[in-house]
């Protein structure tokens, strides 16, 4: 079973403090969790990191992480603080910009069918609840995996404006429509999520699977490449 650590004091992170253990109704794959501390104590070395934060505690968990050969999930958006994926290759690294597995498997689409559309007129839109000061790390995500310079993502942080998208929890959720153009003709892909539920189930699907992985660095499609989410 895994030791976990969540590192990050926002909405997600206090989420999955809460409930995460409960999906784990046969009790098999989580040990102990709790909010990350600098000066922690392990009992044993299956120990992941789950950073949800701002940033201000990346630096000093990534370190131990490597340290100890602990797994990190890399799952926050910078915003103030550079979050640089590590440099050495040595241990478990993944780098999520989502956790929910449907959008996750949405990613990978698009990075799959970026060939068929390099030469289309391209247009990301994401919407987030007005606290979410940085640009959507999701969005970010699909505008690299669509070649597309992310300085072009239009956001939206109105109540009104989200109205018109059809968004109902205008406390936490998280809405991306990319639209695709040639000539007359238009394409457009949304995805929506509304409220946290589907970033535990996905994290709890995460954490069933890193033990099938190598000492590397990830980039959460490649999961969904080798078939394992």
């Amino acid at each position: 079973m895994n030791t976990i650590r969540v590192i990050g004091n926002g909405k997600l992170a206090h989420t999955i403090l809460n409930t995460l253990s409960e999906k784990d109704t046969g009790n098999e794959f989580i040990h102990d969790i709790r909010q990350f501390k600098e000066d922690d104590s392990y009992a044993d070395d299956n120990v992941i990191f789950v950073h949800v934060g701002s940033g201000r505690q990346y630096e000093a968990s990534v370190k131990e992480a490597q340290r100890r050969y602990f797994v990190y999930i890399q799952a926050a958006t910078e915003h103030d603080i550079k979050m640089l994926t590590p440099q050495k290759d040595d241990f478990l690294f993944i780098h999520a910009p989502n956790l929910a597995i449907i959008i996750i498997k949405f990613m990978y689409l698009m990075k799959m069918a970026s060939p068929l559309f390099s030469n289309y007129t391209k247009s990301i839109t994401e919407s987030h609840q007005a606290s979410k000061q940085s640009v959507a790390g999701t969005a970010v995500k699909l505008s690299e995996n669509l070649h597309m310079d992310p300085a072009k993502i239009s956001s939206i942080r109105n109540i009104d404006n989200q109205q018109m998208l059809q968004v109902t929890n205008f406390n936490h959720h998280a809405y991306h429509r990319i639209e695709m153009i040639e000539g007359d003709a238009s394409l457009q892909f949304i995805s929506k999520i509304e409220g946290a539920a589907p970033y535990v189930d996905g994290l709890f699907e995460i954490v069933k699977i890193v033990r099938k992985l190598e000492m590397q660095h990830y980039e959460i499609e490649d999961l969904v490449e080798q078939g394992l989410l």
